[in-house]
């Protein structure tokens, strides 16, 4: 029995702020290792056991996602999301682009599992009761957690156990009862079934989504290792997530237990607690840092030297554009604290300075009322555009690589130190013909206007539409 793995990817992880942000969230974020969160959730599947996976990601994501698959020589196939719309349709999506027969297991892309050998025993012993049963996944809980669902099982059946109650996110009291008792588990959000199965569950509990799902992919279309589905109707699905829509109401749901560490880091008070490398006073520290008289504290920097003396119990993280400095029992007012941001419309909660596109990426380096200074990174074999623009004209400098360049009616090779002057309205593109090395340019934009929907496209490999760099 081959099983298909489905990657839910969505989502902004915003209570990670400021390192996961709308346009680049948490999943594709490397916090502990070299490997992004993504990554590692798709290496965790790897094996003779199972099919090439199934990622269902937000649009605006795709190509984060093809490149990190790509980063780890993984093939799979995208479900691109239009919108948002919870877990229930993001599976709905997978499970009606695979044969009917197929078992699925899903899981979210920002977990952590530490023992991967006790959660593949796991999925065997799920293997022997997959025939007619929605299966989740659950873990004994360590300590009262006031972030996490729960389930409460009834009994032990041959392999696993039935299913009384779901709870989500219970104040601390009854966090505190669950665990001292003997039938809760913390709910990892991990599912396995048959396709079959879960198509007639969800048709039974939520017969208009389960419609509006395969009006959807009725006039579905392939764009390289991508699904793009009709928004229209996708759009009316009802935001639910699965626990809600299917698992809390089916009578044949039944319990696994993974015998292994897991987290959800949904925050930066649960990075705290699985960072495998805290100090000998409880601190993590990821970055440059240097702490004096400090205890039990989050420390993140990306870029400078962070010195910390005499403080205790807070989250400190430093990201190029945007500090974040919060006591650590403050947490749980943190999604006021965001709402408050995107009221203010900082762009800091949607993109980080450094930006990712398909072709590599840009970052502000400086600006001013009528200049624009970015450092352009663009990967092996790569091309930006076929474009120009009205309100603003352009200066490349190559500091790396060798850039092929259009500009005009002229085509022409620039080395490392050599430069060319784009003014407005000239058509113009930048290729890296290299296959090993990237091509690094500072580009100086001068005008009134520097925003990117100041482009009109003629031509781009990875057709995108008008409005995206």
């Amino acid at each position: 029995m081959k099983i298909t793995p489905i990657i839910i990817a969505g989502g902004s992880g915003t209570r990670l702020w400021p390192i996961s942000r709308a346009g680049y969230p948490k999943q594709f974020s490397k916090i502990f290792s070299d490997k992004s969160l993504l990554q590692n959730t798709l290496l965790r599947v790897q094996s003779n056991d199972f099919n090439d996976p199934i990622i269902v990601c937000n649009e605006s994501h795709r190509f984060l996602v093809k490149e990190q698959t790509k980063d780890i020589n993984i093939d799979a196939q995208i479900i691109l999301e239009p919108v948002g719309k919870n877990t229930t349709a993001a599976i709905a999506l997978a499970a009606n682009v695979v044969d009917k027969n197929t078992v699925l297991l899903v899981m979210s892309a920002d977990a952590l599992i530490e023992d991967t050998r006790r959660f593949h025993e796991a999925i065997d012993d799920a293997k022997k009761i997959i025939e007619k049963s929605l299966i989740v996944f659950g873990i004994k809980p360590r300590y009262a957690h006031t972030g996490y669902g729960y389930i409460q099982t009834s009994k032990k059946l041959k392999k696993g156990f039935a299913i009384k109650s779901f709870t989500e996110k219970p104040n601390q009291e009854i966090a505190q009862s669950y665990v001292n008792s003997e039938s809760y588990y913390w709910n990892m959000g991990i599912f396995m079934f048959k396709t079959s199965t879960f198509l007639n569950e969800l048709n039974s509990f939520e017969p208009n989504l389960h419609s509006l799902i395969q009006k959807s992919l009725e006039s579905h279309s392939f764009d390289s290792n991508f699904i793009r589905i009709n928004k229209d109707y996708f759009s009316q699905c009802k935001s639910i997530s699965f626990d809600y829509s299917v698992m809390e109401k089916t009578k044949i749901g039944k319990m696994i237990e993974v015998e292994s560490s897991w987290n959800d880091l949904g925050s930066w008070n649960q990075i705290h607690e699985v960072d495998p490398n805290l100090d000998c006073n409880g601190n993590s520290l990821i970055g440059k840092i240097e702490c004096f008289e400090t205890k039990n504290s989050l420390i993140h920097g990306q870029n400078r030297l962070i010195v910390t003396l005499g403080i205790q119990d807070m989250v400190i993280s430093d990201t190029k554009d945007a500090l974040l400095i919060c006591k650590k029992d403050q947490m749980h007012n943190f999604k006021k604290a965001m709402d408050l941001l995107i009221e203010k419309k900082y762009p800091e909660v949607d993109n980080h300075s450094k930006v990712y596109r398909p072709w590599g990426s840009y970052e502000c380096i400086d600006s001013g009322p009528t200049f624009n200074v970015k450092r352009l990174i663009v990967n092996p074999l790569s091309k930006l555009s076929v474009q120009k623009h009205f309100k603003r004209s352009e200066h490349w400098v190559v500091v790396e690589g060798e850039a092929e360049v259009r500009n005009g009616d002229a085509e022409f090779i620039l080395k490392q130190n050599e430069s060319t002057f784009i003014p407005k309205e000239a058509i113009h593109s930048l290729k890296n013909n290299s296959e090993t090395n990237e091509l690094h340019i500072i580009e100086v934009q001068t005008g009134t206007y520097f925003g990117e929907d100041d482009i009109v496209r003629y031509e781009d490999i990875y057709g995108r539409i008008k409005n995206e760099k």
